[in-house]
């Protein structure tokens, strides 16, 4: 029926994984590029950027600011693109008046970053 191992997982009521693993172990007549998806899901990269560890933890902001009580808090973000390596943009959010302003970075290490949010304070 052409149904994708984590629909048939589903149905079943197991763990996708285990369908997968038994078309690993040639227990199910298929292979993985006669799958709808041909697979390609096994197989999508992993999350390769490391993990922010200066400063304070966002746990110990300050109350005025998780309450959104007042003005010029700002949250950043990076979002990276799937389709070109290389291609980012930084994502700053007022936390008070959800304003958004979206910046293309010029490539995706901290020094990108530092520029932006520069140029963000300085406008």
């Amino acid at each position: 029926q052409k149904w994708s191992p984590e629909q048939v997982a589903h149905v079943v009521g197991i763990a996708y994984k285990t369908v997968y693993n038994w078309i690993d172990q040639g227990w199910l007549d298929i292979q993985l590029p006669d799958l709808p998806d041909h697979g390609i899901r096994r197989y999508r990269a992993k999350e390769k950027r490391g993990t922010f560890n200066h400063g304070r933890s966002i746990e110990e902001r300050p109350h005025k600011v998780e309450t959104r009580q007042g003005f010029g808090h700002f949250e950043a973000d990076t979002v990276l693109s799937g389709k070109r390596k290389g291609q980012a943009v930084a994502t700053f959010v007022e936390r008070k008046s959800r304003l958004t302003i979206v910046k293309r970075l010029h490539g995706r290490d901290s020094q990108s970053m530092t520029q932006a949010v520069l140029e963000l304070a300085s406008q």
